[in-house]
């Protein structure tokens, strides 16, 4: 716009837009990009609801894992962009797996996220992750 010519093209305005969000991502996972996985930004958290907001409590009893889904995939796994130090953690999904083969449904194989035991002391703890 001839009017406004400090007002720059939109392809200006995109190669900005990249060279911001590529300095972000190096600050955040490091400056090789070989090495940045989505697992390490996008977190499922298995967070106690008693005692997940007591420091120690919480790096003991609270469980964590890399996860790879997103809102409409089969591992669903949205996150809810809302947390600036976690904008990625998953804080919902499934919670119950079942497979089931139809033509044999009492041999179905049901698992209930992420553990068999509320026992920390168990080896069942975090086992099914």
């Amino acid at each position: 716009d001839p009017k406004h010519a400090e007002q720059k093209g939109c392809a200006v305005r995109l190669a900005n837009s990249l060279a911001a969000a590529l300095a972000q991502l190096r600050r955040t996972y490091g400056s090789d990009m070989a090495q940045w996985r989505w697992g390490r930004a996008h977190v499922a958290l298995f967070a106690n609801p008693l005692f997940g907001r007591i420091p120690v409590l919480r790096d003991w009893l609270d469980i964590s894992i890399p996860t790879s889904g997103a809102y409409d995939t089969l591992n669903r796994g949205p996150s809810t962009i809302r947390d600036d130090a976690h904008p990625y953690e998953q804080r919902f999904g499934a919670g119950l797996r079942i497979i089931t083969d139809l033509a044999a449904p009492n041999d179905a194989i049901m698992m209930i996220t992420p553990r068999q035991s509320g026992n920390p002391l168990s080896g069942h703890f975090a086992d099914l992750l």
